[in-house]
């Protein structure tokens, strides 16, 4: 997850856009990465949005997709993983 992030960030930002309003690139998804453990019945599903503006979000959840807090010096990456520890 950590390399694919590297890779999209390359890309460099996205620029803004109108769609009804504004959105800058820091509102705007460039990549979503999702891991998974489990089966169909206890499921757990955690990942990271890369952001418009090179910003990593952390998150949890299968269906709804609820944002991790970092702590600390903790990164994003090893908030990801502890949620799916």
């Amino acid at each position: 997850m950590k390399r694919q992030t590297q890779v999209i960030r390359q890309e460099g930002p996205l620029d803004e856009v109108s769609a009804i309003r504004d959105y800058g690139p820091g509102q705007r998804v460039h990549a979503r990465l999702e891991l998974a453990t489990g089966r169909l019945f206890g499921r757990r599903q955690a990942g990271i949005d890369l952001m418009g503006d090179g910003a990593l979000v952390p998150f949890v959840g299968v269906i709804r997709k609820e944002p991790i807090e970092v702590h600390g010096s903790e990164s994003p990456f090893e908030a990801v993983r502890e949620a799916l520890a």
